[in-house]
């Protein structure tokens, strides 16, 4: 939802007041749905003269290992179309663009047509040239492994962020990000580092059963119940 300059809107539509009080109040009827009410955030002014808005996303998959380093798996930036509306990822008409984690440069833009993968150089709205160097960069690579190594519970991450003029804002981590879209650029295996992580979530996998020592010791399981791959 929008209130730009006194005018309501919800999805990009136009609402009344009283459109917008329907709305909350019908949100509210459906029990046992929770709801999170955040501020509406706007992209930081460079990527906005890619496309003004809804925002455009940033995509960060991250493995790591128990105990061990946040590694890189994948990053991806989504700049909206007028076709995609609201919403921002590859399935939805949005442009996306690879991008170096060393560098954040962002480049091979392509979207999505007719469930075809198909090459462009600019956005198709603005005709914008769809290269360059992500703002707050240095920001993002510092802080993104920190914030992993502070949540060692998850091993397998997808941020979804959102970079403004004065940071960045996190929108959303997801602990079993889809692996497919990635996959017609960097696939996995072929990916040393990522390669090595999956074999080892397979071999679990197979395992009767398995569980990380120092997660089994946290858990308070009796030794006897342990089994590990020593």
């Amino acid at each position: 939802m929008l209130i730009k300059e006194g005018v309501y809107s919800i999805n990009g539509e136009p609402a009344s007041r009283e459109g917008v009080e329907k709305f909350f109040a019908s949100l509210l009827k459906n029990t046992g749905t929770e709801y999170i009410i955040s501020e509406y955030l706007q992209s930081h002014n460079d990527l906005k003269k890619i496309y003004p808005e809804p925002p455009s996303v940033l995509r960060i998959d991250i493995i790591r290992e128990l105990n061990g380093e946040a590694q890189v798996m994948f990053a991806d930036i989504l700049f909206p179309t007028s076709k995609s509306g609201v919403t921002t990822n590859a399935a939805s008409n949005s442009v996306g663009c690879l991008v170096d984690f060393q560098t954040g440069s962002f480049y091979n833009p392509d979207m999505v047509m007719d469930g075809k993968i198909i090459q462009i150089s600019r956005h198709p709205d603005t005709n914008v040239l769809l290269e360059g160097v992500l703002p707050n960069w240095p920001l993002i690579c510092g802080k993104i492994p920190d914030i992993c190594n502070s949540i060692p519970q998850l091993r397998l991450m997808g941020f979804d962020i959102i970079i403004t003029n004065d940071g960045f804002k996190i929108v959303e981590i997801n602990s079993l990000p889809g692996l497919s879209y990635m996959q017609g650029y960097f696939p996995v295996f072929k990916q040393e580092n990522a390669r090595a992580f999956f074999t080892r979530r397979l071999d679990e996998k197979k395992s009767r059963r398995w569980v990380e020592p120092e997660i089994a010791r946290d858990l308070r399981f009796p030794s006897q119940k342990v089994k590990t791959n020593l």
